[in-house]
């Protein structure tokens, strides 16, 4: 690795990590083999297909959002 590219990485975390995490994705993008977004294209596929077949099956409980959303709102109200 060249010195440019140790100072470079050295800058880049001291970044928040939102900062950082923007750098990952577009240099993941810039490569030509695409390696980082098949292989995270397939594992979303994955997991889609897993839900997919436990809402079929029935396994899986679902939750209407609103319900949801009030819950989190007061669990989060009682931990104040």
């Amino acid at each position: 690795m060249t010195a440019a590219a140790k100072e470079l990485i050295e800058a880049a975390l001291n970044l928040p990590a939102e900062e950082r995490e923007r750098i990952v994705v577009e240099l993941a993008a810039s490569l030509n083999s695409g390696f980082a977004s098949k292989e995270i294209e397939a594992a979303w596929l994955a997991e889609v297909d897993r839900r997919w077949k436990e809402f079929e099956s029935g396994q899986a409980t679902l939750h209407d959002w609103a319900d949801v959303r009030d819950q989190l709102l007061a669990e989060i109200r009682d931990r104040r």
